[in-house]
Parts: C-alpha cells; structure tokens; sequence
C-alpha cells in the first residue's frame, strides 16, 4: 500500500505531462560528424526501463492514418540500399524510398481497417541503415529508433493509449511466484540472535509477532514483526512525509531516491546474511571479527554497497533494480509475519477498499492518468520488479509488479506455509501459491480487457480474495477452518528456539509441564493433533 501510495502523488504531480502533440518537422539532419548521436532517435535498451524521450511521429485523419519521416545525413553516405525495419509495437506498415545518397524517406502507415477503434495504438519504429564515413572510409550501421502512434479519436485522456498484451507479463508473474516461494520457504529469522524478555518489556508484546500460547518460561527470540494496525499508523505516517516531500521540497526525486536507497543498503544487507546463515554450514562465518559484527556482516556489508553502487553508475539499469527490489522483498517477507488467518482476512480486506477508491475514483475519473505508464515514467526506484517488453507501448517499455503486490500474498503464503510444517504436508503452501499465481494472471486478462472502458484494475481485488476462498475451502474440508483462522496450533519457528525440526513428543511434554489454561491446552493439542489426557 505504501508504494501504491508514493507512485500516487508522483502521478498526481506529473497528470499532466502526459500528451500528444504533433510538432514533428518532414526533414532532419539527425546524425553529423559534430553532433554525434542524436538521443532524440536513438535508446540504449539494456540501460534502464524508464521510456526514452524519442521523437513522436503521429498519424491522424487529418493526415490519412499515416507521417513521414525524411532522414538527411551530415558527413556520411548510405553504403547500399539495404534498410532492416522492425516493428517494436503494435503492427503497422512502413515504406521507404531513397531520395540520393544521404536522404532517405520513411512513410509510416496505420491500418485503416482499424480508425474506429476507441483507443490510441503506439508503439517504437526502428529501422537500421548502413552506411560509410566520408572522411574515415569506415563501414558503420546506425539505428534509428522514433514513437509512431496512430491517433483514430482525438486525444484527450491517457487513458485511451492502448496497452497491448505481451507474453513478458505472464513471465513475470512466474518470477514473481517463484521468489515468493523461495522466501516463504525461508520462515526462521536466523541471523539475528535478539533475546525478547516479554515480562520485562509487555508492550513489545504488539509489535513482535509471536504466539497467544506463548510459554511462560520459555526464552523469546525476535522471529519478526506482528501486521497489527501498529504498523496501519507507521504507513499513515510515511505516506505523509512523502506528501510533503514531493510538494515542499524542490529536490524530492533526489530525497526520496537517497530514501530508498538506504532502506535498500539494509535490506541487502540483512537478506545477504540470512542466506548466508541459510545455506552454510561453516561456523567461520559466525565468528566476531570485532565485538559483535561477524565475517557474515561484513560480507554482507560489501555486497550491498557493490550493489547500491552498481545500481547508481549503470543508469539504474534493470537488472540491478531488480535485484535490489529482490533483496528488499525478502528483507520484508521475513521481517513481518501474521500468526492467524483472521489478521490477513482484515488486512486484505483494508487494503482492497484503499485500492478501490484508488483505482476506480482517484486515477480513472478525478485525475484521468494511466497507471501503467506513469508508473515506469516518473517512479523507476528501486521498489519495483521490471523486465523489458518484447513489444513496446507508448512511454512503456517494461512490464513490472511492484514489490507490495508480492509481499503482503507472500506474509500470508508464509503463515501457510508455517501452517504446513505443522502438519508435515505442503498442501496449504501449494494452494497459497497457486492463488497468487492465478490471481496475476486474471489480474492481466482484466487489465487487457477493461483498458476499451478506460477502467483501471488494482490486483488485490483478484490476488487477496482467491489466496483466502482457496485456503478455507480446503480448510472446511480437512476440519481445520477454526485452528487456521485463530491460528491455534504450534508455531515451531515463532515458539521453539532457532530449533528447525519439531519434535511433537518433546512439544507435547513441554505443554503438559505449562500454566496454560485447560481449553488453551486443549486447542493447542488439536492444533499439534496430539491427544492430551486429562
């Protein structure tokens, strides 16, 4: 919700800087010895998924659906004429016709079959040309990139721009999956050794998640934070920092950025020493190299800051982002935990009403942006998982789900799946999977099909209702819909002590030898399907 939140007042900011004007000149001089590159028609997609600021070539009625584009060179003389023209969008057709030896003439077409169309179809034009250096003699070929849209109706929202569907968005939503899978299967918190003592400090008792049946005499390590409205207030209160950061203070991109990235430098660092503590079996990376910082920390120091500062010098290229919203997902996942499935019924639900006036009120009928392509356009922090589209949209050149829409399926996916190991079956986990799966993908039809009506879909409406419709429906069928919703059942990785495997006789012993209450010790019996003699 918070990152829904940020990009909100971003979009609210930039609403208007949004448009379609057609300004473009017949004839250029875009490439010359002393100019160099032109950026204007040229981007480097492998830097970053923020779209680049081309050149427009926009076709309406007035022009018959289609615009020329006329390239005169400076200092260079085409070698054949032999020009690659590829489509990077939507399908349009391009013919080209070669003035002399430094012009070329490139008409761009739109299909006409399709002017009563309700939308605005976009996408990038490129086209290669080989050519030779007159003073060097050198064989080069340059490429030439520009944004041809077809405008059939007058422009007047955003919104119309149509966003097309590419098989991109079904690949991230199974990287997504897969990284919830692979951090829910990490539920112990393992490198941070915090003694709790609940009867010294009782109101840490709200914020640090651990069971109601908690035993008196045992010791409480820190195994994350509770979601209670504790944390509600917390996100109230940095949505309003962000407020006024983005409207009183002039350099808020920079702010919020710096922001980010310190959030990401310990995210980094406490994901890297949770791996470390995960899958070594060396006890050389526990050892104190100075009081309490171990080799694992200053390991993990390194490579946080390697990334941080690999993510600055490379544009914020992708794949740097992408791996540092990888490490913040699962900083998050394992930092924040619910302990009954009635806490994540109240959470969704909360989050799901937000999103509504969001999406249906806020973006589609008072400010009239177009989530999808605001988002990449003034919001390319590192928050975001992004991968580059096999054909572009306008101002669109990436798909990307925020990290929130994977972290708060994934705190419930993770109290399944500690469910499971309870039970020693991975059923629960499984179908909590599959939720998330199947709700992206819904998410994505909806989208594709509500863009005709210029709706905009938030996907909690699909992701959160079937993660929970799922879960209690084989619950009602095993019998264990009350344990699951109270969260009756003994939690071994919130309860026994940096202890993975669970002992169901040693438990048992220790909850016979409590002070729990009998329907206490009964529930939590059922919960551990141990028969307890009165």
């Amino acid at each position: 919700m918070f990152v829904s939140i940020l990009l909100f007042y971003v979009e609210y900011a930039f609403a208007q800087s949004i448009t379609l004007v057609d300004n473009f000149q017949n004839s250029w001089v875009i490439y010359s010895e002393e100019q160099k590159y032109n950026d204007q028609f040229h981007w480097d997609d492998t830097s970053c998924c923020t779209p680049p600021q081309l050149e427009i070539i926009n076709a309406t009625s007035i022009s018959n659906y289609q615009n020329t584009l006329q390239v005169i060179l400076d200092g260079y003389i085409i070698e054949n004429q032999d020009v690659k023209y590829k489509n990077l969008g939507f399908q349009q057709s391009g013919n080209y016709t070669f003035i002399n030896q430094t012009n070329i003439e490139i008409e761009n077409i739109c299909e006409k079959e399709k002017s009563d169309t309700e939308s605005i179809e976009s996408g990038m034009a490129q086209f290669e040309i080989g050519m030779i250096n007159t003073q060097s003699n050198q064989k080069l070929y340059l490429t030439f990139q520009y944004w041809f849209i077809c405008q059939y109706i007058e422009f007047k929202s955003p919104q119309q721009i149509k966003i097309n569907f590419v098989s991109s968005m079904i690949i991230i939503a199974l990287i997504g999956c897969f990284f919830v899978w692979i951090f829910t299967k990490m539920a112990k918190i393992r490198s941070l050794k915090i003694e709790i003592d609940l009867n010294k400090y009782p109101f840490l008792n709200r914020l640090i998640a651990s069971q109601q049946f908690q035993l008196e005499d045992q010791i409480l390590y820190f195994q994350g934070f509770v979601v209670n409205w504790i944390l509600y207030l917390v996100y109230i209160l940095a949505s309003i920092l962000f407020y006024v950061v983005v409207h009183f203070i002039s350099a808020w991109y920079e702010v919020v950025m710096i922001m980010c990235l310190i959030f990401a430098l310990f995210c980094c660092w406490f994901l890297f020493n949770e791996l470390q503590c995960f899958l070594s079996v060396n006890l050389k990376l526990q050892a104190e190299v100075f009081k309490s910082i171990r080799v694992c920390d200053c390991i993990s120091i390194f490579l946080s800051v390697l990334f941080v500062v690999l993510y600055l010098t490379l544009g914020q290229a992708w794949y740097i982002s992408n791996f540092i919203t990888f490490c913040i997902t699962g900083s998050l996942l394992r930092l924040f935990k619910v302990t009954n499935l009635r806490g994540v019924t109240i959470l969704y639900l909360a989050i799901m009403l937000f999103d509504c006036i969001y999406y249906f009120v806020l973006l589609t009928k008072v400010f009239s942006v177009n989530y999808q392509i605001v988002v990449l356009q003034y919001s390319n922090y590192p928050v975001l998982f992004q991968i580059p589209q096999f054909r572009y949209n306008y101002l669109k050149v990436c798909v990307w789900l925020s990290l929130m829409d994977l972290v708060i399926p994934g705190i419930s996916i993770s109290y399944l799946y500690r469910f499971d190991r309870n039970r020693n079956s991975r059923v629960y986990f499984i179908i909590g999977l599959v939720g998330l799966f199947f709700g992206i993908v819904c998410w994505l039809l909806g989208t594709l099909s509500s863009s005709k009506n210029g709706i905009q879909l938030p996907q909690s409406i699909f992701v959160y209702p079937l993660i929970i419709i799922f879960t209690c429906l084989w619950a009602i069928r095993q019998g264990d819909l009350r344990i699951i919703w109270y969260g009756q059942f003994y939690d071994k990785y919130l309860m026994d002590n940096f202890i993975v495997e669970y002992n169901p006789e040693t438990s048992k012993a220790q909850l016979e030898k409590s002070n729990l209450e009998k329907e206490q010790l009964t529930s939590l019996m059922n919960g551990l399907k141990l028969e307890y003699e009165l």
